[in-house]
């Protein structure tokens, strides 16, 4: 969980405003999205981290826009990249200062073949044996999804993706 929190600290001191989604099936894999060269919709407190995610495997995530909740902003964020509304969003960690960075799970209400391409060039779902072989590398991703793995966010979002 320290990781977790170093992350999300160093996140929000280079100037990013937003929040990131894990999502996890029944099975206990993880929704990764291939992010595409460009941004669809620039904004202009995601510019550094839309420029370190161009062309990477990534969890979800987005900005927080005016009178949003980070809630509500994970809420909006599940529904827009994978065509699908979650149910209840579990918090792992956050950040506030000086930019609030939150950090969410939930558990992914569709089976993959249903899940729908809303930004990025491809979504995929990964064990965390599998994230080191994904071409192109995400380095920090497999240390992400570990500690992750080992909190109780992640117990909740797998249950959550294992209720009928």
């Amino acid at each position: 969980m320290l990781f977790l929190r170093l992350l999300t600290t160093g996140l929000a001191l280079a100037g990013v405003r937003g929040v990131g989604i894990i999502l996890v099936d029944a099975r206990g894999r993880f929704l990764l999205n291939l992010r595409g060269r460009r941004a669809s919709k620039p904004e202009v407190g995601q510019r550094r981290a839309r420029a370190i995610l161009a062309s990477r495997w990534a969890i979800l995530g987005g900005g927080i826009l005016l009178g949003e909740t980070p809630e509500q902003a994970t809420l909006r964020e599940v529904r827009e990249e994978t065509g699908h509304p979650v149910q209840r969003v579990h918090l792992v960690v956050r950040a506030s200062w000086p930019r609030p960075v939150y950090l969410y799970a939930a558990g992914l209400p569709v089976p993959a073949e249903e899940i729908l391409l809303g930004e990025g060039v491809e979504h995929r779902l990964v064990t965390l044996a599998e994230v080191s072989r994904l071409s192109p590398r995400a380095p920090l991703l497999r240390p992400v999804l570990r500690a992750f793995a080992a909190t109780s966010a992640y117990q909740a979002a797998l249950q959550d993706a294992r209720q009928p």
